[in-house]
């Protein structure tokens, strides 16, 4: 069987809808068949199958995923091109003020309330067009503003949020 270094070696240079001859062993596991190639040797990568341009988007919609809950404000980075066939663009849109699509980019800005937010991804090739809708929970802003204090007694069924002051870092 392949070395971990091997298996990542493949990983690392495997393309989603590739189409390969592999030499190795079939198992049956989780009710569902599994290859596992018998040394490195033992993939001949033939490169991604041609698609038609209705194909090609279909095939990229089903593979699309993106984050479906956010508990932070932050960005991610959307696919602009299909994964495997680069003639299927991505254009995205965001329904929300705060998940704005910017340069390829969801910038995601906590608001005051939990909001879900839809995301559609506009996939073309040549004619062919398809939407995928996401929805996307955004959680909301912590409005709590809590003021350190020194704690020398607990009372019992109060709760607490106690933190790590390291003097050295002023941190």
């Amino acid at each position: 069987f392949l070395t971990d270094a091997e298996r990542d070696a493949i990983k690392a240079n495997w393309v989603v809808g590739s189409v390969a001859n592999i030499t190795g062993v079939v198992c049956v596991y989780s009710n569902a068949y599994q290859i596992y190639p018998i040394d490195a040797y033992a993939i001949e990568n033939k490169g991604v199958k041609e698609l038609t341009d209705a194909e090609a988007v279909e095939f990229e919609a089903g593979n699309l995923n993106i984050a479906t809950a956010v508990t932070e404000s932050t960005t991610i980075t959307l696919p602009t091109v299909g994964a495997s066939y680069d003639k299927v663009s991505i254009a995205w849109t965001s329904d929300n003020a705060c998940a704005v699509v910017e340069n390829g980019k969801l910038v995601v800005t906590l608001p005051e309330v939990e909001t879900t937010v839809k995301v559609t991804a506009t996939l073309t090739a040549g004619t062919e067009t398809k939407t995928v809708e996401f929805e996307i929970t955004v959680d909301a802003a912590p409005s709590a503003v809590y003021l350190p204090s020194i704690q020398t007694e607990f009372v019992a069924n109060k709760a607490y949020k106690l933190v790590l002051f390291q003097n050295a870092l002023g941190k």
